[in-house]
């Protein structure tokens, strides 16, 4: 938050006025820290701050403006690494970092500064820039770009010998570039361009295949999937129909529908205005980061 004085810096509160204090001045003068990301793990709260000298690194607290401190520079110099995508699995906080010389790769922090350290670096000659982390079945899965294959599915289990690729979905330089993951029951939920169309994927860890949902002759071949989302032990999302336009729909394998609920071709239901507007912002922040990548690259 930015009081108007110290700019934007870390605060916490109780949920009363009294208990709404700033916890510390990181970045001291009118620019702040701007600290975001945030994640807990263990005993503290990390995230990404820029003191105003190292850039935006990361940074951890118990809440307390002693018990603020930076965790490691990174990045060494003002440039910062912009940790981000901070994911807790086991011993280990990952999030992908920039330490200005293997480029965007996959870090790990046990929270001290020697236990901050380069997983691996997946594109040796340029960056990975993994994220989209999610935990299933005691690794982390994300989507990473080794250069070599596109952006595909990616999974770890901490060490560099046990960081690999887990599916390449479309066979090429260009990838499947998998977003959106979902752990639901034995597996794990993405979307992810097959070649022809985005479509929803999944894995157990060992087999990826595209869900295997019946097209009607009406219905979108590829899929509107972003978002997925879990709830009860089903998989919501939503798809295009020429009867029924843009519709909330969920998944209950081995079937596929739409829900008996507003079928009249109406595009201003609660759920389709909710989960079309979720879908946007799903598409800016991926074109984001797409321009981010081709600018990186010129």
């Amino acid at each position: 938050a930015d009081n108007g004085t110290t700019g934007a810096e870390l605060w916490r509160t109780d949920g009363t006025e009294a208990g709404t204090t700033r916890v510390a001045d990181i970045n001291v003068g009118v620019n702040g820290s701007n600290p975001y990301k945030f994640a807990a793990f263990g005993d503290y709260l990390y995230f990404q701050a820029d003191d105003g000298t190292t850039g935006a690194e990361l940074w951890r607290t118990d809440g307390t403006g002693l018990g603020t401190t930076r965790v490691k520079d990174i990045n060494p110099g003002a440039s910062g690494s912009y940790p981000q995508s901070l994911t807790a699995l086991g011993d280990y906080l990952y999030f992908q970092a920039d330490d200005g010389t293997t480029g965007a790769e996959l870090w790990r922090t046990d929270g001290t500064e020697l236990g901050t350290t380069l997983v691996k670096d997946i594109n040796t000659s340029f960056d990975s820039y993994a994220y989209g982390f999610t935990v299933f079945g005691g690794f982390l899965y994300f989507r990473a770009d080794n250069g070599t294959t596109g952006a595909e599915l990616w999974r770890t289990d901490g060490t560099e010998a046990g960081t690999t690729s887990a599916a390449d979905i479309h066979v090429g330089e260009d990838g499947s570039s998998p977003y959106n993951f979902i752990a639901l029951g034995d597996f794990l939920y993405f979307a992810a361009y097959d070649g022809t169309d985005y479509r929803i994927h999944r894995t157990d860890g060992t087999t990826t295949e595209r869900v295997p949902f019946p097209i009607d002759a009406d219905q979108s071949a590829g899929c509107e999937c972003a978002p997925l989302t879990a709830l009860g032990g089903r998989l919501y999302s939503y798809v295009y129909s020429a009867a029924t336009g843009s519709e909330f729909a969920y998944l209950d394998e081995p079937t596929y529908v739409l829900p008996e609920t507003n079928l009249d071709g109406s595009m201003n239901s609660a759920w389709t205005v909710a989960l079309s507007t979720l879908a946007l912002i799903t598409l800016a922040v991926g074109v984001g980061l797409r321009r981010r990548a081709g600018v990186a690259q010129r």
